[in-house]
């Protein structure tokens, strides 16, 4: 009896250890709003679109505007590009929106978007947090740009 009461204390320190570390780890990767550290997990919890694989990445924070910028080139090899456009709530557009290619480009020039493209958009809203995601399917290229 007294071998099962250490059991079930030793299990369930270490249950509420590695919950802890999760829930560390998950605040650690939503304030960082560095493009070193936490980069891609703090779009994801910000913007609940799961993130492929990706070849690079070039991103940018401009603190005096609060907004993240990126673009991120796909490894295709990894993943099924139509299952991520479904699962994530990408929709089919004609052309990039117009607001958030302006905010794009003032937040970071170098992140132009294209003219032409196989376009798609997934964009929100939460909390104090706004997000706009363009994936341009024919070049595997997601842009994407986060508001604090």
């Amino acid at each position: 009896m007294q071998q099962l009461k250490w059991l079930l204390l030793i299990t369930g320190g270490a249950l509420l250890l590695g919950f802890g570390s999760c829930y560390g780890l998950i605040r650690l990767a939503s304030a960082s709003r560095s493009c070193d550290r936490f980069n891609i997990d703090n779009i994801e919890v910000h913007a609940l679109v799961n993130i492929p694989s990706v070849q690079s990445v070039t991103c940018h924070y401009n603190p005096d505007k609060q907004i993240k910028s990126n673009r991120f080139v796909l490894r295709t090899t990894d993943f099924d590009m139509n299952d991520f456009i479904s699962r994530n709530g990408f929709k089919a557009i004609s052309a990039p929106d117009a607001t958030w290619a302006g905010v794009l480009a003032a937040a970071t020039p170098s992140l132009q978007l294209p003219a032409s493209g196989e376009f798609y958009a997934n964009s929100g809203q939460r909390d104090t947090k706004r997000w706009y995601f363009l994936l341009d399917k024919s070049s595997a290229t997601l842009w994407c740009a986060l508001q604090y």
